[in-house]
């Protein structure tokens, strides 16, 4: 089965909540009316006895339930019939209500057509500046002797605030390196 990923973007946190929107437009290009529903993953959950134990959930399953629960996505119109020819418009909804990484799998389907997986995605992200470097371990490649001209290595940082950040960069035990190496450059920014 093939996933579809519906990314939000990264959103950043409010002190309201107004939700990102996705609008789906969907239309019957067939022949005959059209069945179709989103099914969210709590969906298909049976109402439990009070005696009985559901057992621990999986990470992932409590990751799914905490979303489901803060309604981080929300779908409007979450079912219909379309009459052929006959279009109509879907909202899903993101609200940043938590500084996290938010996915939800969700199923599309069209009675007697094949189900699609839907991942949705959004991140929320901090109202003040928060620097991150993308990788905490960085591997050099061997270098050889002689070459002309020095080997670069990008070294990538991301504010994932919303607000300007300024940065410095403390090249002190560069220096050292390069003194205790006779001056020479081994490491340069």
């Amino acid at each position: 089965m093939k996933k579809f990923t519906w990314d939000f973007g990264k959103v950043p946190i409010r002190n309201g909540t107004k939700p990102r929107r996705i609008v789906l437009t969907l239309k019957n290009v067939g022949g005959v009316p059209a069945d179709w529903r989103f099914k969210m993953p709590n969906d298909s959950e049976i109402e439990m006895e009070s005696w009985a134990d559901p057992g621990e959930p999986t990470p992932e399953q409590a990751f799914e339930k905490h979303i489901l629960s803060k309604k981080i996505f929300v779908i409007e119109q979450k079912s219909g019939t379309l009459q052929p020819g006959e279009q109509m418009d879907c909202a899903v909804l993101y609200y940043p209500k938590e500084v996290m990484k938010h996915y939800l799998n969700v199923f599309f389907q069209i009675t007697n057509g094949k189900p699609l997986l839907l991942r949705f995605e959004g991140e929320t992200l901090h109202r003040r500046a928060q620097l991150q470097m993308l990788k905490h371990t960085y591997v050099l490649p061997p270098v050889p002797i002689g070459l002309e001209w020095p080997i670069t290595t990008p070294i990538e940082i991301k504010n994932l605030g919303i607000t300007k950040l300024k940065y410095q960069i403390d090249t002190e035990k560069l220096e050292q390196l390069n003194r205790a190496n006779y001056d020479f450059r081994i490491f340069d920014i």
